[in-house]
């Protein structure tokens, strides 16, 4: 019901250029759930954040000494 989505005259062709990731409701890879309804269900999201930002902050580390 997103207002991006409507009126829809060629579902397959809105599909890929109207809707985007925030109108994903579920993922699915070989028969498993890997995300529905806002959460991930096979890793922790919160500690993958964290790992992120070691490496952003490793990143800019290395930028700072060129």
């Amino acid at each position: 019901d997103a207002p991006n989505l409507r009126p829809v005259y060629n579902p397959v062709s809105h599909m890929v250029y109207a809707a985007n990731g925030s109108e994903v409701q579920m993922t699915m890879v070989e028969g498993e759930v890997l995300y529905r309804d806002g959460v991930y269900t096979k890793f922790d999201y919160k500690s993958l954040l964290g790992e992120i930002e070691e490496i952003r902050d490793w990143v800019a580390g290395l930028a700072a000494q060129v």
